[in-house]
């Protein structure tokens, strides 16, 4: 009962973090349209807040790889529930792809 417990805390826990890297990369995102939007608004030259938006970009990209490795720990956070015994115990209630589902975001050909 008590990893059950414990479980239930860590699962908790790093659904919070989920979410919060998924509004964070919202914010950014919608950060770098208002920067665009106001420097068009403001009739000033592309040139000026290209350095800006630029890093802004490169913040989300750095945010992005974040995710991916948050993404991953939570795979290695699930085999390590099955090794311990709570292989029947869900936590959370999300939605998750399919076992085998590809899901690294790639592009590929279909129906070939």
């Amino acid at each position: 009962m008590q990893r059950k417990i414990i479980g239930a805390r860590v699962a908790q826990e790093l659904f919070a973090l989920e979410t919060s890297v998924e509004t964070t990369f919202g914010a950014m995102a919608s950060f770098a349209g208002l920067l665009a939007t106001a420097r068009a608004e403001a009739n000033l030259s592309a040139v000026y807040g290209q350095d800006v938006l630029e890093d802004v970009n490169a913040a989300m990209a750095s945010l992005l790889q974040a995710r991916r490795a948050l993404v991953k720990a939570h795979g290695g956070l699930a085999e390590m529930r099955d090794q311990v015994g709570l292989r029947s115990v869900g936590f959370g209630v999300q939605d998750k792809p399919p076992v085998g589902l590809d899901t690294s975001g790639g592009l590929r050909v279909v129906g070939e």
